[in-house]
Formats: structure tokens, sequence, C-alpha cells
């Protein structure tokens, strides 16, 4: 089966991969790019009188208030001392020149009472708020016209009318257009395979089943293929498809990158929450605000906590906590701003790092500002609650044991907190106390003896190792348990009198786990939730008794000669039957021979409150008659504290997730808190020794009308400053943020966007091929869908552009050869997760498990440094693991799966708004030889055989099951021939490599 010689006929007479050289066509520059047409009030008779009869003539020129001026275009759409605007074209409610006729402040109204000219009559505003809607225009060159100073991208976006035409659909309107100004028009609707195969693998990122196949096919009521677009966007397919994309573009992976690739355990919450966010049709500006804010923005929903994984999601240099700090840590911020600028506006501000952008409008001082808005963040682990349920009952506990933690009588003995202390004091005072075990049976890896008494006392005599472990065997009998209780004890027979055989008395206890012994031999492992003991010290605790770490310990380092205990309360009570045993381990690794000396185990089953070990003092003050208040105080403080306790260690664990936070756990280094964001200089051609002036967070001055939500926050709290870009990013008069969301739908759905650079939308950026129904898009997902990612697609993929043919027209391609118009369909292949995920559906084995830590397809050892060594070679695909979708693989930043890579899965090293298509002979080869293909070929020859038939039959049923649609004679001819001579599994590996397998059309 590997052996490929044999297999290069076949191959070749089922595909035909072939590089057609497409023609690229110029990017239209700006200028190219008119706004729309609109009349106005005439500026030569209307508006340059007004202006000058009503506003302050200075020197010859026209001026407004704060050296506002008006005398050309250019200068009154740069604005004034005070920052603002004179004219916003098309938007007179942003423009200052309306603001300031208009206004009732004296010292702000224009023309200004000193002047003593009258102020400007409501037909008067009314005319230059006209003239301003329209454009405005001006006496000027060409060259100085809104269109002209203004890029495409930075316009406001204005919905269009739809253009006249047949077409009952708005996206079909706007190009019909289009083309019939070229002489062209759509081709004709593909067939139905064709189609089903195309949306189901455009919207899940799987070929259709047989049956939806068949079921579509044979579906001749009306809407029967918008029935197939609603289901598929029901399918939870559909949010690990569209993920996937925006993981792409946001350049998620499961390790940092940079000098020390090291691993991120806790990165993949945020992919699943991107995959449930796209399920749920979360929208646009909500999933933006989460992303960037969800802590600010959303404070009591907690469980959105993965979303900020959204800034963390790129490189990390860890090398910045080692070495030099502050120039790194620029890097890393710079990191941050180059993503959150391409995703949400498609905009490259990282330019501006040194100097002035060169050809956008974004000068140094934006870059530093948005540098401003994440100075304040680290990139590490953090913990949160799954649910706001959870999170209420944490923090409720929290409280409660801040409270006992206080001592403040005041607090601990307020009327809110009785109840629960009456509680405590019945629960305990009703408790029926501890059953001793008679230990049964008694083992010790370092060679110790046992003593075991009937009253169940255990006397550990023979020799002391450094280290020891104690297995111990006892039958409780039937019943329930709910606790376990040790009682460690004195004895003249230890030194200092004990309790434990240290040359001082003392013991340290690593480890505790109970096993339930079923009587026919199954064991069961109890879960332990809450530890408490009588007696602790710092860094001995009792609950590292039972934290599954073996280094830490509880124990005595100063109360020698005195009895001790520990209770382990269980999450849920053993249910014991006859013949059960049960097995208790204690593990004493301190590795000086501090280990236990004379003990005694001890069950009990009652209410979870008063399982738990109760200091001397309390318990003589409980059997007091009298309490004063000291006493009531010492009382209500432990059961406080107990009781918070219990109810934290009720709750299931908090979870971890890699996040970007003003507070983290950061691997390697610990946890790093920035008590207050760190100061950011504009700093000179970006070198670290040339600062020039402090700037404060913000974002780009070229829409200063939006920079209002960096002065309605705190600027002086971190997380404000992410919520001033969340909301800047999605105000509505945002142009870039709407035009680049529906652009990047359009280029997955498409093949190419209608901004052919999904990320630059600056003038060395592409130029829209249909600007005006970029606009219209833009228009209706942010007012008519809301946001929604499902009605945008929905829009897109019953067009009848969508739908059409991708079969050539020579006679079209003369006149727009790379299909620009979209007079045809593109013809796509399928990215490398499409194909893997292909191949396994096809093979019968792929498992559809969603969420959880990423899949490994890769053996880890030791690398240089901290970075791995992976083999990917190592994998064993027949292992479950093979079967994940490909959303779920572990992604490791610089050492790429070659099979992904060669598939052109990108470097998510950098941004990757789009994924090229490469044909190579490596490619090929990896197609034909690699185990991942062998392993599904092999699994598709076992699934059609296990269908039964002759050897015919079950080519045929390979074929089909793959490519999803009948085979022709001449492919049935060469698959035959093949198979009689190779073999039905080489067969099967011809047919994954097939262009009917390949493309989606």
């Amino acid at each position: 089966m590997t052996e490929t010689r044999p297999l290069r006929g076949a191959l070749l007479a089922l595909t035909s991969l072939t590089v057609a050289g497409a023609a690229l066509l110029p990017a239209r520059s700006s200028s190219q790019i008119k706004a729309p047409a609109a009349q106005g009030p005439d500026f030569a008779k209307e508006v340059q009188p007004l202006l000058r009869a009503k506003c302050m003539p200075c020197h010859g020129d026209i001026q407004a208030a704060g050296g506002l001026k008006l005398t050309r275009l250019k200068s009154a759409l740069t604005g004034g001392s005070s920052g603002s605007r004179g004219l916003v074209p098309h938007d007179p409610d942003a423009s200052s020149v309306i603001q300031r006729v208009s206004t009732t402040d004296t010292d702000l109204i224009m023309p200004p009472k000193a002047s003593g000219k009258t102020p400007l009559t409501p037909t008067e505003v009314a005319t230059l708020r006209s003239w301003i809607q329209s454009g405005p225009s001006w006496p000027e060159a060409s060259a100085a016209t809104p269109a002209g100073d203004t890029h495409w991208s930075l316009l406001p976006i204005k919905k269009p009318t739809l253009p006249l035409g047949k077409a009952l659909h708005p996206v079909d309107r706007f190009l019909e257009a289009r083309l019939a100004a070229k002489g062209l028009g759509f081709s004709k609707e593909a067939d139905r395979p064709t189609l089903i195969r195309r949306v189901t693998f455009d919207l899940t990122g799987l070929p259709p089943t047989e049956a939806e196949l068949a079921a579509f096919v044979n579906d001749k009521a009306p809407g029967a293929y918008e029935r197939v677009v609603d289901r598929l966007l029901a399918s939870p397919r559909y949010g690990e498809r569209w993920a996937r994309h925006w993981l792409d573009t946001v350049h998620y992976a499961d390790s940092h990158g940079s000098e020390h690739d090291m691993g991120r355990k806790n990165a993949w919450p945020f992919r699943d929450y991107v995959i449930q966010t796209f399920n749920n049709d979360v929208p646009y500006a909500r999933f933006v605000r989460e992303q960037l804010a969800a802590d600010a923005l959303y404070p009591n929903r907690p469980d959105l906590t993965p979303a900020l994984g959204y800034l963390s999601a790129g490189n990390f240099d860890l090398s910045a906590y080692y070495t030099a700090p502050v120039p790194f840590q620029i890097l890393d911020r710079d990191d941050m701003v180059n993503q959150a600028m391409s995703t949400f506006v498609s905009t490259t501000a990282n330019c501006a790092r040194c100097h002035d952008h060169k050809f956008d409008p974004v000068p140094t001082s934006d870059y530093w500002s948005l540098q401003a808005v994440f100075a304040g963040v680290v990139k590490g682990d953090v913990t949160y609650d799954e649910t706001p349920r959870l999170a209420e009952q944490r923090t409720k506990w929290n409280r409660l044991k801040e409270v006992a933690d206080s001592k403040n009588a005041t607090r601990i003995l307020a009327a809110e907190h009785q109840p629960v202390v009456d509680a405590f004091v019945s629960a305990i005072s009703g408790f029926g106390g501890w059953k001793p075990l008679r230990v049964t049976k008694a083992t010790s890896v370092g060679g110790a003896t046992f003593a075991l008494a009937d009253d169940g006392r255990v006397a550990v005599g023979g020799p002391r190792p450094a280290k020891d472990t104690y297995t111990l065997l006892a039958h409780p009998g039937t019943g329930r348990i709910g606790a376990l209780r040790l009682d460690a004890y004195t004895s003249p027979e230890l030194p200092k009198g004990g309790p434990g055989r240290a040359d001082d008395g003392g013991y340290l206890l690593s480890e505790l786990t109970v096993e339930i012994v079923r009587a026919g031999g199954k064991r069961e492992k109890a879960k332990i939730v809450r530890a408490s003991a009588d007696y602790a010290e710092p860094k001995k605790d009792a609950a590292n008794a039972a934290d599954g770490n073996s280094g830490s310990a509880w124990g005595i380092g100063s109360e020698f000669g005195k009895d001790h205990h520990l209770v382990l309360a269980f999450a849920e009570p053993l249910e014991l039957a006859d013949g059960d045993a049960l097995e208790v381990i204690l593990e004493q690794n301190d590795g000086k021979g501090h280990v236990l000396g004379c003990f005694r185990l001890s069950v009990a089953d009652a209410p979870r409150m008063a399982l738990c070990a109760v200091p001397p003092k309390v318990a003589d003050l409980l059997r007091a008659p009298t309490q004063d208040q000291a006493a009531r105080v010492e009382i209500a403080t432990f059961a406080l504290r107990e009781t918070a306790t219990d109810g934290i260690a009720s709750l299931p664990p908090l979870q971890h997730v890699y996040v970007a936070a003003k507070a983290a756990d950061v691997a390697n280094v610990g946890f790093v808190n920035i008590d207050k964001p760190r100061e950011i200089h504009v700093l000179e051609r970006g070198e670290m020794s040339k600062p020039k002036q402090l700037v404060g967070p913000g974002a780009l001055s070229a829409l200063p009308e939006l920079g209002i939500y960096f002065k309605r926050r705190d600027m002086t709290q971190e997380k404000q400053r992410r919520a001033a870009l969340a909301e800047w990013f999605v105000d509505r008069r945002n142009p870039l943020t709407w035009r680049s969301i529906v652009n990047r739908v359009w280029h997955y759905h498409f093949g190419k966007g209608i901004v052919d650079t999904p990320g630059d939308f600056g003038r060395m950026g592409g130029a829209p091929s249909h600007p005006e129904l970029l606009d219209y898009l833009a228009a209706w997902f942010k007012d008519d869908a809301q946001g929604s990612f499902k009605k945008l697609h929905r829009l897109l993929v019953t067009s009848h552009a969508y739908r059409q043919s991708s079969a050539d027209r020579p006679d079209a391609a003369k006149r727009d050869m790379d299909n620009r118009l979209l007079w045809r369909a593109n013809r796509l292949r399928l990215d490398a997760d499409q194909y893997r995920d292909a191949a396994l559906q096809t093979a019968g084995r792929i498992d559809f498990t969603m969420g959880g830590p990423g899949v490994n397809h890769f053996k880890q050892g030791p690398g240089p440094q901290m970075t791995p060594a992976l083999d990917y070679a190592a994998f064993d695909w027949e292992s479950p693991a093979a079967n994940r979708r490909s959303v779920y693989r572990t992604v490791w930043r610089s050492i790429p799966d070659p099979f992904m890579d060669s598939l052109d899965f990108p470097d998510l090293t950098l941004l990757s708004p789009t994924r090229g298509t490469s044909v190579s002979a490596l490619q090929a080869l990896t197609l034909y030889n690699n185990n991942f293909v062998l392993s599904c070929a092999q699994s598709l020859a076992k699934r059609v055989v296990a269908e039964g038939g002759a050897l015919p039959r079950q080519i045929e049923r390979a074929a089909v099951l793959a490519w999803g649609r009948q085979i022709t004679d001449e492919e049935r001819k060469v698959l035959r021939t093949m198979a009689s001579g190779h073999g039905l599994e080489a067969t099967c590996r011809v047919i994954l490599n097939a262009n009917a397998f390949l493309f989606i059309d």
C-alpha cells in the first residue's frame, strides 16, 4: 500500500490538477471611487456668502472660533485647535460648523456676539446642513472633493437604493447591473448535487451525507434549498466551521510562538467560546465587546471570561519577562494592536509604529494611543466560573469566609450571620460520633511493621525510612460513609511522645487517598472535597493532605506530644455493600523520616456540615453552659469559616483559561499583577531611547467623532480602556467595522472579497469591486440584520450569484478574466481542515464530540530550551483521538503539522485573513502517502466491505461516498482496473486523491 508507482496511472486518470495563471486587475485608487452624487445648495451663490456674512473675518480668511479655518476644504476637514472637524462629509450632526451655529453657549456660538453679527436663522442653518449632507461641494480642484480627500473606506456608510433590474434578490440586483454594463449576465444555476455539496461544505466544512443529498435532490417542493440552508445554519457543525475562519483571522494557536514556543494548555476555552458564539448567533457588536472587554461590559457574566482569550490569541514572547521587560512587552502589545485593528477595522495601524503611516491617515500618535489601550494587561492563565450561578455562589461563600477571617466582632456577630451559626452549632451538637475502623491488613513500602489493636489503633514500628507509604485495608460493613477521620495519637514509645516517628515527634502527611474495593474486585476512588484539622500551621494546612500534590503536606512543626486529628469529607457519601472494603493510602514524602507513629481511622455518616475537625478550644466552649461575647465570637468565627469552606468545596473547581488580563499566572514566571497601566510615550522612529510626548488611550483620529468613548470612561482603569475601544469599534457610525466584517463573510462564501484584501482597507489595499453592494451589505447587516451572522449567511447563499454554476464561459472570461463581476461561481478547493474532516466522514469514523482540550496529533518530547520536540510521524491514526474534527486539533505555532502545512494551513505566527491555495509536487506526494490518508483509505475500504456486495459494487460505493455523485463509465473502468491489480484499499486511496474529492464543485 505504500508503493506509489503502480498507482500513478490511475491517479493521473482521475485527477487533472492545473494551475491557471490569473491576470490580476490593477487596484483602483481612491480617486477613482467617487462619493454618491447628491444635489446640494450652490456653494458660490448660497453657502459662501452665508459664511462670509455670518462668520468672523480674520485677515481675509473665513474663520470660526477655536482656530477652525473654513477658507479651504482641506483645512475645514482637518479641524481647528480644539481637534474637532469643521466638516464631516454627509454628517451635519458631527460637523462642528453646525454645532457652533446651533449652540446656545455664548462662548462657542458662531458668529460671536462680539462681532455684532446676528445668529443664523433656522433657514440658514438648514442650508448649511443640506450643503454638508450633499458632499459638500467646494470651488476647488476636483482632487479636493471629499472623494479625493477622504479614502473610500472612511466615508460614512449610506445604504444605496437597489439598481433597476430583473433580479428579485438584492445582492443579485447590484451584481446584475455591473454585469449588464459589461454585456454579461449570470450563469445558470448549478445542479442540485453540486449545490448541496457547495453550501454544506461552505456552512459546515463537511460534505453532505448520502441521506441529506438524496433528500434535497428528491425534494421538489418550493423552498427546498432554503430549508437546507436553515438546517445547516442550525447545525452545531456550523459554529465549528465558522469559528475556524475567525481563529485564522486572529491567529489563534495552542502555543506561544517566539523563542520559547511553549504550549498553552488552557487556551482552548477561547476556541470553544467562538464556536458557541457562532452557533448561538450572538450579534456581531456583542461579539466584539465580549472579546475586548467582557469583564468591564458584562461584569455579571464571569462565564464570558474565555472571550478575553481574543487578545491573547497571538504570539507571546516569554523572554520579555526574563531579559528586557519594557521593549519586549511593547512588541507583545504591538501584536494586540495589529490584531485588533486588522480583524475589526481592516486597518494596518502598526505601520505607524515608527513614523506616520505613509499611505493612510494614521499618525504615529494614533498607534501609541492604541498601545496605551493595552498597557495594563499581561497574557497568562486566569480562573473563572462556568456559569453566573456558580460565580454568585462562590462570591457568597468567599464573602462569608472574609467575615470569619476579619477578627471584627461586630461583623462576625451580625444578625444576618446568626442563622448560619445556629445551623452549624445544631449540626455539631446532633452529630452521633465516629465509628473506629479495625484495620485488617497494613503494608509499608519502607519496611515498617504494624501492630493492629482491636480498638482500631495502629502502632508503627520497625525500620524508619526517610519516606514511606502505608496501605491500610478495613471492612466497615454495609452503610453510608460521609467522611473519614484520622487521629494521630501520642505514645511514650515515640520520640518526644510523638505522634510522629521523627526525632522531634513530628509527622508530615503528603497525601491521603481512599478507594472502595468492591466484593467483586472492582475499585472506585473516593472524591474528597474538604479537609479540616484540629491544628494546622502555615504551609502545612489540612487541605494539603488531599490536594493531589505529593509535594505538599499536613503535619505539625511545634505541637509535639499532643493528639491531633484530620477529617476528610467526601463529595458524595460512599455506599458500601456487604463484602466491600476501604483501602486507605497514606503517602509521607518529606524525605526526613517525618512519618506517623500511632494513629486510628474512623468513619461517620452525618450532614457534611458536621463532618469537620473541631479544635479543642471550640469544643470546650460548645460544651459550656453559658458563653460570654468572646466565646460567642470564637464559636461564630469557626462556624462561619467552616460553613464557607464547605460551601466552596461543594462547588465545581474553578476553570482556567489563557487570556489577556490585568493579573494572570504567567507560565515559568509566576503570578503577574499590573497595578496600573504603564505610561506610553510616542517613540521617535520606534526607538526606546527616544521617548517623546506622553499619550493616553485612543483610536484613529481619522474618525474624530468617535473619540468620545475615551472621554466617557475612567482611563485610569485598565479594563475601561478596552471597553472604550470596543465601543469605538462597534459604533454605528464607524464605517470601517461594518464594511470589514461583511467583506470577510463575502470572501469565505465567494472565494474573494468585494475588497480582495480583507485585512487592509487602506490605500495600499484593494479597492471594492462593487462599492455600492459593500455599503448595502454593511448597512443591512448593521441595521436590518442587527449583526446576525446567520441572517447574513442566508442572504448571501440564497442569491443566484452564489447558486450559479462554476462552469467556464470563454466569452465572459475575455471580458472579465478573474471573474470579479461574478458571472459564474468560483470553483473552490477543499482547504486543509475540510479535506481532513471530509476524509474522516467518508471513512465513517468522524467523531463529533464538541469542545474540550485540544487533541495532540503528535508525540511530545524535550526540545531546545522551552520549546518541545513534536513527532507527528509517531502518532497512531487508529486511536480515537485521530477522529475529532480538525478545529479541535492542537496547533503548535512554530512546529506545524507537515500534513496540514502542505495543504496550506496558515502560519499562525501571522494574522491570516485569507488562506493560500497552492498546487505542488510536495502536496501531491503528501496527499498520496501520508499516514492519515492511508488510514482513512483503509477505513473506507472496510466500510464498503462491511456493506456487502462484490468488488465492483464496493468500488462504486466508495467513490459515491467520497464524491457525492454517481460515477461516469470512464471512472468506473479506471477504478475497476485499479482494484483488480492493486486491491480495494489502494483504490480508496486514489479516490481520496481525485479532483472530484479535492474540489467542492
